[in-house]
């Protein structure tokens, strides 16, 4: 598990070459996290349902993550209901 978090995080930096500002937490760098209740290190499936995540400076807790979960599944029924019409 911690390879494929490091894969996820420096390494996709490093990728997008934004490793000197992205990826690791350190002074000066943008930082995003996700607060998990079990260690991902131990159990990825703790990446599935985050406490809370630090988004861009917002600090976005589990309400206010199912709230946009649920605006997200609002919108993909009715992108697929709009895909499923006939063209006329």
């Amino acid at each position: 598990a911690s390879t494929v978090l490091r894969a996820a995080t420096v390494g996709a930096a490093d990728a997008l070459g934004v490793l000197a500002t992205r990826g690791t937490l350190a002074p000066g760098k943008v930082a995003d996290l996700v607060a998990t209740t079990r260690d991902p290190e131990q159990d990825l499936d703790a990446l599935k349902r985050p406490s809370l995540v630090v988004l861009r400076g917002r600090v976005l807790a589990r309400p206010d993550l199912d709230a946009l979960l649920e605006d997200l599944a609002a919108r993909q029924a009715r992108v697929a209901d709009e895909a499923a019409r006939p063209l006329e």
